[in-house]
């Protein structure tokens, strides 16, 4: 058989192929849309920094007790002026620390990806791709370069977000200019027909906009922050949703707009996850 005729019919079946993965892919569960909404159950009250960071040293001692844990993730960043949004099966295990991450999205180019990350891969990462199942050896950076994200798969997990808090927070304490309140809320969100509903102190840091040069001079990018403490529950003592806000754009200390978004769904904690679970 010739050569071109040979090579014809592997690109047909190729074809073929590919069109029969995009409609078995199309046929599975689609991205759930995503609701929230917030009762706030007392007024707020001015703290210091010195209650924010009582809070985040018991996340510290929490998350000391915990081995491992899956949940759901859900994130969603400001990007050049688009929404990044990711919708994620998450496991984290501490030691060695481990990443799994499995997407649930209408994109068709994120529905299905899974991405790992451990230790010994360094500054690497393995990533399956959607409809064809390659599993292909990534740059740590390329989320970052890609705008697809602010942060790195490495920097996943509660763990991460409560220590970038603790420096943060122990930092502007030394700089004396933030201002915080505290607020009892109970948190709600939807993710198509399941309802979550978790009881938090919600921790704000508001940075005045008389002083917005100080602060992203020492790295600082965001006016307000509102950070969310489980009261209770298996999620209890730890953060659960961040959300950061841009500087308003008229210099006054009212509310900017939303620019990042994480939020931690229906953690269950200490499962046994083993390296079986940590594969693309």
């Amino acid at each position: 058989m010739p050569w071109k005729t040979i090579l014809a019919v592997a690109l047909l079946i190729a074809v073929c192929l590919t069109a029969w993965c995009i409609y078995q892919y199309g046929r599975g569960p689609a991205a759930q849309p995503i609701q929230q909404r917030e009762a706030t159950a007392n007024a707020s009250t001015d703290v210091t920094l010195d209650r924010a960071l009582e809070l985040i040293h018991l996340a510290q001692n929490r998350l000391a007790t915990i081995r491992d844990y899956r949940c759901q993730f859900l994130r969603k960043e400001l990007i050049d002026g688009e929404w990044k949004r990711n919708h994620v099966h998450l496991r984290i295990r501490h030691e060695p620390f481990s990443v799994y991450m499995e997407w649930i999205s209408d994109e068709a180019t994120k529905r299905g990806r899974k991405v790992v990350y451990h230790e010994q891969l360094k500054e690497k990462m393995l990533v399956r791709l959607p409809l064809i199942g390659i599993v292909r050896e990534m740059e740590l950076q390329s989320s970052i370069r890609m705008k697809e994200s602010r942060y790195t798969v490495a920097q996943a997990g509660i763990q991460h977000l409560t220590n970038r808090l603790a420096e943060r927070w122990e930092r502007e304490k030394q700089l004396g200019l933030t201002k915080v309140e505290m607020q009892d809320v109970e948190l709600e969100v939807q993710v198509g027909q399941q309802t979550f509903r978790q009881p938090c102190v919600c921790i704000t840091t508001l940075h005045p906009s008389a002083h917005r040069d100080t602060f992203q001079r020492e790295g600082f990018l965001y006016h307000r922050t509102c950070v969310y403490f489980a009261k209770d529950g298996p999620a209890a003592s730890l953060p659960i949703q961040l959300r950061g806000y841009n500087w308003p754009a008229d210099n006054s200390d009212g509310e900017g707009p939303l620019v990042e978004e994480s939020t931690y769904l229906n953690l269950e904690l200490n499962v046994g996850l083993t390296d079986k679970d940590f594969q693309p």
